[in-house]
């Protein structure tokens, strides 16, 4: 049985869809800094997003985060004259800054995850008779623009992995290599790195070395191919470090597939029972009009 939710408390390190400086909207960590005084209330949490982007010197209304609770005013737990202390949170809800390096260039990760997927065998059989139809791992990394460099958010992917485990946990301490751009057993590509098109990683290391709940410390390095100049064209050494989290394996079907058919199938790669299974939900039809279906396992940490 999945433990209940509890609602984000005040100091907790959360996710949550912001505005950057620009406008977009991305997943960014904040601090929770007022909680309604009622806990069905649908009022917003208000938040302090958290950034590595600090002028220097550091701005005069800067506000440093109370050491004593009681001190502070009731609406915020923000005070310009608090002295600073650590966040009162457990160690793993605090991840440290993780960065891609594109040669010389540094980019901030904002979002690095593990995710799986089961093809639905008659799509593959109708649509793609020649492709790999087991399961496979999908890693990503999405960077942030770096100081300097205003049109780069690089995203790093490998679409195509796969790990001889039957419970998840087990992917810590895998590990990929390559020397070639295409997986010459399925055909697809040895993942790709994306700045201004989606190039090719021709050479390349992945490694997940351990684990910590949903998380998994990974490090990442090769070369890729960008083709902006001389300096940034082919070959441009990258590597990455930092956890990632595991969401969830996708179980695709056919309208003829049911949730224990779809659960059976996840059975024959993974232990289902080190998932939660969600519900049967339909998508829309395929060319020939066969309706799809999925499902989504979150796994239990």
């Amino acid at each position: 049985m999945t433990p209940p939710r509890l609602p984000p408390q005040l100091g907790s390190v959360v996710w949550a869809e912001v505005k950057d400086a620009n406008g977009f909207r991305k997943a960014r960590p904040a601090v929770v800094v007022a909680t309604p005084t009622d806990a069905t209330s649908s009022e917003p949490l208000r938040i302090a997003a958290i950034t590595t982007r600090l002028s220097n010197p550091l701005p005069d209304d800067r506000a440093r985060l109370c050491a004593v609770p009681r001190s502070c005013a009731n609406i915020t737990a923000l005070r310009v004259s608090a002295r600073p202390l650590s966040l009162g949170v457990r160690p793993q809800s605090v991840r440290s800054v993780m960065w891609i390096t594109l040669r010389d260039l540094r980019f901030p990760i904002g979002r690095a995850e593990l995710s799986a997927a089961v093809p639905d065998p008659y799509w593959s059989a109708k649509y793609n008779p020649s492709g790999d139809r087991r399961l496979f791992w999908y890693f990503e990394l999405q960077g942030e623009r770096a100081a300097g460099v205003e049109m780069w958010e690089p995203l790093v992917y490998h679409q195509n992995l796969h790990f001889p485990v039957r419970r998840w946990v087990e992917v810590a301490g895998q590990a990929v290599e390559w020397s070639t751009a295409v997986d010459d057993e399925s055909g697809e590509p040895n993942g790709s790195f994306y700045v201004l098109e989606h190039e090719a990683i021709s050479r390349g290391r992945l490694r997940f070395l351990e684990r910590d709940g949903l998380r998994f410390r990974f490090s990442w390095d090769g070369v890729c191919d960008v083709f902006w100049d001389e300096e940034f064209g082919r070959d441009v050494p990258f590597s990455a470090e930092g956890w990632a989290m595991f969401t969830e394996v996708i179980v695709r079907g056919s309208e003829n597939d049911t949730a224990e058919s779809l659960r059976e199938r996840l059975e024959g790669y993974l232990e289902t029972r080190d998932f939660v299974q969600g519900l049967l939900c339909r998508d829309g039809p395929y060319n020939d009009g066969v309706g799809a279906v999925h499902a989504v396992f979150t796994p239990v940490g």
